[in-house]
């Protein structure tokens, strides 16, 4: 019991620690970035109508009484 209290004391604590002992990291996103979140968003928002249309019966026949 006293070692599973003290792992999770320790976790705690290094958790703890790295939040806030951590310095910014000052990361730079180019536009090559932003371009490729921008892809995904709109990808993801094409994506999953199409994907809902293809198996859309198949989602009303879960849903009708038989």
């Amino acid at each position: 019991m006293f070692k599973s209290d003290h792992l999770k004391f320790m976790s705690a604590l290094v958790v703890i620690l790295i939040t806030f002992v951590s310095k910014p990291a000052y990361g730079y996103l180019d536009p090559g970035t932003g371009s490729l979140i921008l892809q995904s968003i709109i990808a993801a928002m094409v994506a999953i109508p199409f994907a809902l249309k293809m198996y859309w019966n198949r989602i009303q026949n879960m849903f009708r009484r038989k």
